[in-house]
């Protein structure tokens, strides 16, 4: 199953990543349908739901990333006001253990496919300020064809605005389409990626990658 979404430039993209408590999918259902009707009021629009397998690089692995899109920041402010909102404050909590919310622009606005039988890397980056960003372009045209070698197509960029729940605050965020976990490992073996890693640590003073499955929803 494959479904196909697009994302806006004119609106805000928000990413949260939500750890459940042990007994919490039943409850983050039960306030996922609660909230979404709230939500909806204000202009939301739910794009992808990832599912995380593993984490080859840094600690962000929740069990679910929720991508979102809304009309404006001043559209998720309000709300966050609103009071049929509030009253599900204690469902929430006692669905996550631990939440964050980060809003988001596209850099790039098309159609993307995502299919349920392809692994998604979900990167987050920190840019190093002395010149990583040169460094990191640098990298990324080296790179990208080796990880094409490998079946690797980017599908989206976002640059973070600013984090209204937790700390999750890079530079920049990808999504990476990958055949399987196989094709991820054989490129992050290669030879010649093993020579471009300390080109990419010096452009970065942090890196994320989780590897998920889009979660289709059938119809």
């Amino acid at each position: 199953m494959s479904t196909e979404t697009t994302f806006h430039d004119t609106r805000v993209t928000e990413l949260a990543c939500q750890w459940l408590k042990p007994d919490g999918a039943t409850k983050l259902m039960d306030y996922f349908q609660q909230v979404f009707p709230v939500a909806q009021r204000y202009g939301v629009e739910g794009k992808v739901r990832l599912v995380p397998e593993s984490t080859p690089a840094g600690d962000l692995k929740p069990q679910v990333i929720a991508v979102l899109e809304w009309p404006r920041l001043e559209s998720f402010d309000a709300f966050m006001e609103d009071p049929d909102y509030r009253r599900l404050y204690a469902l929430r909590d006692a669905a996550l253990d631990r939440l964050t919310v980060t809003h988001a622009r596209p850099i790039a606005f098309k159609p993307v496919v995502l299919s349920a039988d392809k692994l998604y890397a979900f990167s987050g980056m920190w840019v190093r300020p002395d010149g990583g960003a040169e460094r990191l372009i640098d990298y990324t045209c080296k790179a990208a064809p080796i990880a094409g070698d490998y079946g690797a197509k980017p599908l989206l960029e976002f640059v973070p605005l600013r984090a209204a729940f937790g700390d999750f605050l890079p530079t920049g965020v990808q999504l990476t389409e990958w055949p399987h976990h196989e094709a991820f490992g054989r490129f992050h073996a290669d030879k010649r990626v093993a020579e471009l890693q300390p080109l990419r640590d010096s452009a970065l003073s942090k890196l994320t990658i989780t590897l998920c499955r889009a979660q289709i929803a059938a119809h």
